[in-house]
């Protein structure tokens, strides 16, 4: 049994580099396993060789994980999302909003609440799309991080074209702050999960680089 050097570690994930295996959850999870085969059941002298034999399970890998995460981490996202309404911080965070719904209602107009609560999900977006092209180096690297944005857009699609529903928002005000607020709750998830899965990736990237 070949036990592999960090340089045959860093060697691999070059390989992987050239053959289009850019996402960087990808190929921590193909470094792991290549290696592994390779110490235990290759007949390979040259890592070179036991490569180049897998060429189609690097492109079959990507693939089949590509179906697999997006629902696995959509999964992820809902359960995120649904800690707001069971746990501690959850409650106290769903509270906030809440809280802040109520007094706004309580002195302002519900038109001006729902233009606020109009301004606010724009805001976040921004705010998340400034944050995405700031950390793109890192978050763009990642497969996991992409689809958890691509998620994220759904819920606020309908608010791109709010030229076109601005008669619907007008006469179904507390439908579309209740909207409103499942929306921040949603986005307030994501963010929480594209943090935690980027920080505990490249963590995984360094420690097998760097071993």
């Amino acid at each position: 049994m070949a036990k592999l050097t960090k340089e045959n570690i860093q060697f691999i994930d070059s390989y992987l580099k050239k053959k289009g295996v850019k996402y960087l959850d990808v190929r921590i999870e193909l470094i792991d396993h290549l290696s592994t085969e390779f110490e235990e059941n290759s007949n390979y002298g040259l890592l070179i060789d036991f490569l180049n034999t897998k060429e189609v399970f690097i492109s079959e890998f990507q693939k089949k994980r590509h179906t697999k995460i997006h629902w696995s981490y959509q999964k992820q996202l809902w359960l995120e999302f649904f800690k707001g309404f069971y746990t501690v911080k959850g409650l106290l965070q769903t509270g906030a909003v809440f809280l802040i719904l109520l007094m706004g209602l309580q002195y302002y107009e519900i038109k001006t609440v729902a233009g606020a609560c109009l301004v606010t999900t724009g805001s976040i977006n921004l705010a998340a799309m400034f944050t995405h092209f700031k950390q793109r180096k890192a978050i763009n690297k990642i497969q996991s991080s992409v689809l958890v944005f691509a998620i994220l857009a759904l819920p606020v699609l309908p608010l791109y074209f709010y030229s076109q529903i601005n008669s619907f928002i007008e006469s179904h005000l507390v439908i579309f702050i209740a909207f409103w607020m499942l929306v921040l709750l949603l986005n307030l998830a994501g963010a929480t999960l594209v943090y935690r899965l980027k920080n505990k990736i490249i963590k995984h990237y360094n420690t097998l680089m760097l071993a």
